[in-house]
């Protein structure tokens, strides 16, 4: 398998703009709405954490998984994987692909690290956690 980025071209460049711009608009409207502390998002946040508590208190196996998932899907899997696409990328001697995957990879995940912190909101908390 090889890396060709010259058929990389979008076919219908609108829709790329639509599924960029109504997210992007979506994540300010939310970051804006965690940095003011309006009520109605603190409320919804601790509404959907009650009730993913509620899914999930009495049901260690889908706990189990879900901490599977969150594992999976971490930053630190993301970091794994993507450093060993990037290194099959320098394999197929592709530095372009490589130096794209890793700063693209640095971007993303630093950027969540940063997000956290510059967000710093309160997170649910409950009488008797799922886990330590």
């Amino acid at each position: 398998m090889s890396f060709d980025l010259r058929r990389a071209e979008p076919g219908r460049p609108s829709v790329i703009t639509w599924l960029v711009a109504v997210p992007t608009v979506v994540f300010a409207f939310l970051a804006v709405a965690v940095a003011t502390d309006t009520r109605a998002v603190i409320r919804l946040d601790l509404d959907v954490a009650d009730r993913a508590y509620d899914v999930t208190a009495g049901h260690p196996g889908l706990v189990s998984f879900l901490e599977a998932v969150a594992i999976i899907f971490s930053n630190l899997s993301a970091g794994i994987v993507l450093v060993l696409i990037a290194l099959y990328a320098l394999w197929q001697r592709e530095r372009a692909v490589a130096v794209w995957i890793v700063l693209s990879g640095v971007a993303g995940i630093g950027g969540n690290a940063l997000l956290k912190l510059a967000f710093t909101r309160t997170r649910p908390s409950f009488d008797e956690p799922l886990y330590e």
